[in-house]
């Protein structure tokens, strides 16, 4: 009995291990694959100079280590370390994306041309050269321009939205949304900062944080977020979860915030006063929240129950996939997140053939959307023609 609970217990351990084993096997060969595919087009079929061949090749190598060592890094680094590396892996991975379009763009043509004109010729060395030049040059255009898109100053987005019987008394009202701020491994304090001075300067009557504000746990990021209490708003700072929440320590966050001011709604509505009349500010929590239970599933039903729908409502929800059924409840106006615009060439066209709602404003019936292409980043630190925004939205009466 004693032998057979033995190698059960071992028959276990070998079953987990290779659970950890084959992804990371997968990764690698996968990781290390797509940088010998960089290599072979890049640095070999030019046929550089000895020279300049061996310091590309060891460009390479250095800069294909830096994700494998990101997460040792993250774990034994401190302070400014840990960030600056962590800032350097998750920029090459975007600089990854950026080389692999292109070369996968040439791949595309070569085979059109060999498909329709027939095999091109293999041994011209200019042209292997020439197009690796121009990867690679085009390549560092666009980091330059992505890191500056990226880590700039938050462009200001000033946006109207009339609203239909919208009471001349709040017609003016502003509301600025701050969405996938991303706070996390790559940015921190001097980011919040910036972004608490431009919102205050704007005098906004509410302020609203739409969710994905935080990538990682309170006791990591929780001095990061300090200057949030100086968020200044007649109405109050609303927010409500976001996907990455979710995978963050949600519950310690709900407890934290209103510490710095802000009020979290988890299904649930505040009544304000403004000029004399009322308005209503509702909030959702994010769609995986239903993965937790019930106190973090989205209730949109439960949240209007009892709605008088003659006093405007301001829906706050991540994803704006959720405006499909707040359109059918007569919600007037959703604020929403979570697309990022795709934020950068070309992956937001992929996000934006996936997405129903992608980025600006969308009107249902008697009820609008507004998705903004997010305040921050995720993962690499670039933008790329998709630039962030900080979001200022003045309601006026529609016509």
């Amino acid at each position: 009995m004693l032998s057979g609970c033995r190698i059960d217990q071992t028959d276990l351990f070998h079953m987990r291990l290779l659970q950890v084993i084959v992804p990371v096997l997968v990764f690698a060969s996968v990781y290390f694959g797509i940088h010998y595919w960089f290599w072979d087009n890049l640095v070999q079929e030019p046929q550089w100079s000895s020279v300049v061949t061996a310091l590309l090749t060891c460009l390479l190598m250095l800069l294909a280590s830096f994700i494998p060592l990101a997460m040792p890094a993250r774990v034994f680094l401190g302070g400014k370390m840990r960030r600056f590396f962590m800032y350097l892996s998750y920029s090459w991975l975007g600089i990854m994306g950026f080389l692999g379009f292109q070369m996968l763009l040439i791949e595309v043509i070569q085979l059109v041309y060999s498909m329709f004109v027939g095999p091109g010729p293999e041994d011209i060395v200019w042209l292997s050269r020439l197009l690796a030049t121009i990867v690679m040059g085009a390549t560092a255009i666009f980091t330059l321009v992505g890191l500056y898109q990226g880590n700039g100053p938050t462009p200001i987005k000033r946006i109207s939205i009339p609203i239909l019987n919208l009471a001349s008394s709040l017609s003016g009202l502003r509301i600025v949304q701050l969405t996938d701020i991303h706070i996390g491994p790559t940015n921190g304090p001097a980011f919040i900062r910036e972004l608490v001075e431009k919102t205050n300067a704007e005098r906004p009557d509410i302020i609203v944080i739409t969710g994905d504000l935080v990538d990682g746990r309170v006791g990591d990021l929780g001095d990061d977020l300090s200057e949030l209490r100086n968020l200044e708003a007649k109405h109050g700072v609303f927010f409500i979860t976001g996907n990455h929440e979710y995978y963050s320590g949600v519950d310690e966050w709900i407890r934290f915030l209103p510490g710095l001011g802000i009020q979290v709604l988890m299904n649930q509505r505040v009544s304000i006063e403004h000029e004399g009349e009322r308005l209503e500010v509702a909030g959702v929590p994010d769609l995986t929240g239903h993965r937790i239970g019930p106190p973090h599933k989205p209730d949109l039903q439960k949240t209007l129950e009892g709605r008088d729908k003659n006093i405007p409502l301001i829906l706050l929800a991540h994803q704006p996939r959720q405006f499909t059924e707040a359109a059918e409840h007569g919600v007037t106006l959703q604020l929403s997140g979570h697309t990022h615009g795709g934020q950068f060439f070309p992956f937001n066209l992929i996000v934006k053939a996936v997405e129903p709602y992608f980025r600006g404003l969308y009107r249902v019936k008697e009820s609008t959307l507004y998705v903004s292409r997010g305040t921050g980043y995720w993962g690499p630190p670039l933008r790329f023609l998709v630039p962030r925004e900080l979001t200022v939205i003045e309601l006026t009466q529609a016509s």
